[in-house]
């Protein structure tokens, strides 16, 4: 038994001396050394945990970059400068050396499209070369990601569909088109191809090898991402935006989609105005705009009407009769809608209204049949100072002015206009006529002494 437990205790001792002479490496002598050189901002040989990959190195490169950068912010802003950005440097030619041996990595495919094979496993003394980076192919229309991107070596069309996350539901099924210059030459070459042929055969004649500075079109279908609207306003019963197919929807269709007019609409007096854009701007007229920037005096007698006239014309109304078109439900001449129209249907106005130098102005009762003197007569007459022969009727519907007739049947919603005579100045006036006298008298002297 004792010696049993004197070969124990021998046993334990010859453990601990062998345990003790054992070196547990450090945390840092775990970590691999990785060199990364080229476009970046720090080269050098960064520490990184076994099993890291390229994306990791680079994050660690990208860590050095932004502290700098900041520091850098902080002092230059104390001098009132901003710190200049670095050049990009290259993801899809990033070159791996290992043992003599160069391993091409396209990064960008990883971080794109999740290849792990373009982001591989570093191993220890591992060196990753990083060139600037050249954004010139070029892809648009319909793909979900269009843009410049890298050329990389070996790069096909259907490669730089892939990197734009593929082509859209409105990508059309005939032809694409491949644009190349001819740098020699530097004349510009058409390729078409049909794109969905070579996503589904990548081995497809048509999937082209691209070069340096290629553009890629992807066409996409007519009219597939239009929304076509027409806005519906006023006294309907169901105001709004309705959804139209331009050049197949008609007037009457979306005044039956609306509901119609309510009882206090007035389908008489209702619009449909015709604008440029969905920000409602009315149609652009080029004369108009010019005249505008005008001073009165500077337009002559025809153009000053013109401006006058446009001033009171509803822009882009289109002349047609909704009342008569709902009331025959078709039977009358329709038209077909286009994207932004605005249809308006107004209140009925039952009321005449009487402006101006009248007694009383105001809103009164419409009546059927009755001429300018009637509402002038509910309105209490002229005042003394009213200037009657100028009288106008203002319309309604078009505010077009009319000069006074006792013959003009008055309607709905028109405006009896009174001005007022302008006073006179007769001491004024007489001042004026002697000034003229004195200067025609002047004039005859100066003519009788030169004889």
């Amino acid at each position: 038994m004792i010696k049993k437990t004197i070969s124990l205790v021998v046993m334990l001792c010859l453990l601990t001396g062998l345990v003790s002479q054992i070196t547990v490496p450090t945390e840092r002598e775990l970590l691999i050394s990785v060199s990364v050189t080229g476009a970046v901002s720090f080269p050098g040989v960064y520490k990184l945990a076994p099993g890291s990959r390229v994306s990791e190195a680079l994050d660690m490169v990208l860590l050095a970059e932004e502290e700098f950068r900041k520091n850098s912010e902080i002092e230059n802003l104390a001098e009132g400068e901003m710190a200049e950005e670095e050049p990009e440097y290259s993801l899809r030619n990033i070159t791996l050396v290992r043992n003599s041996k160069t391993i091409p990595i396209d990064l960008q495919k990883y971080y794109i499209l999740g290849d792990l094979q373009e982001n591989p496993i570093l191993q220890d003394n591992d060196v990753l070369r990083i060139p600037a980076g050249t954004y010139n192919l070029n892809i648009s229309g319909a793909v979900h990601k269009p843009g410049f991107y890298e050329f990389a070596m070996g790069d096909h069309l259907s490669d730089l569909i892939d990197l734009a996350l593929g082509i859209t539901e409105a990508a059309r099924p005939e032809e694409a088109e491949l644009v190349r210059m001819d740098f020699t030459t530097g004349l510009s070459e058409k390729k078409f191809f049909p794109v969905y042929e070579i996503l589904a055969n990548r081995d497809s004649p048509y999937n082209y090898l691209l070069q340096s500075g290629d553009r890629i079109y992807i066409r996409e279908l007519a009219n597939y991402n239009n929304d076509y609207r027409v806005t519906v306003a006023g006294m309907v019963k169901y105001p709004g935006e309705y959804s139209i197919v331009e050049g197949a929807t008609t007037l009457l269709e979306i005044l039956r989609s609306c509901g119609g007019p309510k009882e206090e609409g007035s389908l008489s007096r209702a619009y449909l105005q015709r604008l440029s854009a969905r920000d409602t701007t009315i149609a652009y007229d080029p004369e108009f705009q010019r005249l505008m920037t005008l001073k009165i005096p500077e337009l002559s007698p025809v153009e000053y009407e013109y401006q006058k006239f446009k001033l009171r014309e509803l822009q882009g109304r289109i002349n047609v009769d909704i009342e008569k078109l709902w009331t025959d439900k078709g039977a009358a001449e329709d038209v077909f809608l286009e994207d932004n129209d605005y249809i308006y249907i107004p209140h009925k106005v039952t009321t005449v209204e009487v402006s101006g130098a009248v007694m009383n102005p105001g809103a009164y009762k419409f009546t059927a049949g009755k001429n300018y003197e009637y509402y002038v007569a509910l309105a209490g007459g002229y005042t003394n100072n009213a200037y009657k022969i100028k009288t106008r009727i203002i319309s309604g519907d078009n505010g077009v002015w009319q000069k006074k007739n006792k013959k003009t049947v008055i309607e709905q919603g028109d405006m009896v206009f009174v001005p007022e005579k302008q006073e006179v100045d007769y001491w004024l006036r007489t001042k004026d006529v002697f000034s003229i006298l004195a200067q025609l008298a002047t004039v005859i002297l100066a003519i009788q002494s030169m004889k």
